[in-house]
């Protein structure tokens, strides 16, 4: 009987460790979160003027990343910390020819030319949509652009990835010029105004 009761105290000890190491050191957990995002070679991103609110105004821009490896398929993946960096920079024209009459440049390619804002954040999914509130940037926009905020403001935008690991690059670049990172208000005509005259030609 003895016998019996050391054996039973003997499995259920090895029992509660084999429980226990195989709880901390899966090597296959899904959750993991310092895995690599494998296969990760390039991004793409799109960025649009949006709205999250109730008010019709725009509330800032909204970045969607696009991650994809050597084959350019998309890839997906979760619970991956990833920090992004998103960078505003005012734009200018590399390559092309001025005209010396007007001072206009044709011919060239957007490049940017002063950094004036960063937006620093950690994603840890794919689909995850990156959201900068207008009152991020604003002051940045006003100190470069004297109508800001009665016209549309256009800028070269980079966003940088830093994949978790740095694998296989530790950092990742897309590049867009002519990005439009604020729109005014619409007019908004209020009920009882009369429309404007019709111009007869």
């Amino acid at each position: 009987m003895l016998m019996i009761r050391k054996n039973a105290y003997f499995l259920m000890a090895i029992l509660l460790l084999t429980i226990s190491f195989t709880a901390c050191t899966n090597p296959f957990d899904p959750l993991d979160t310092s895995e690599s995002i494998r296969g990760l070679t390039y991004i793409d991103f799109s960025l649009t003027w949006d709205r999250w609110d109730s008010d019709p105004d725009g509330d800032g821009v909204a970045i969607e990343i696009e991650y994809f490896n050597s084959f350019n398929d998309s890839l997906d993946f979760h619970d991956k910390p990833t920090r992004v960096v998103v960078e505003f920079w005012t734009q200018t024209v590399a390559g092309g020819v001025e005209n010396p009459e007007t001072g206009e440049i044709t011919g060239g390619v957007p490049t940017n030319d002063q950094l004036i804002f960063s937006f620093p954040v950690v994603v840890d999914l794919s689909d995850a949509v990156i959201r900068v509130p207008i009152e991020a940037y604003d002051q940045a926009l006003a100190a470069n652009y004297e109508f800001f905020p009665e016209e549309t403001v256009s800028l070269f935008v980079i966003v940088r990835v830093f994949p978790p690991q740095a694998d296989p690059k530790p950092e990742l670049i897309a590049y867009y010029g002519d990005m439009t990172v604020y729109e005014p208000p619409a007019a908004v005509i209020e009920d009882g105004t009369e429309p404007p005259p019709e111009i007869v030609l």
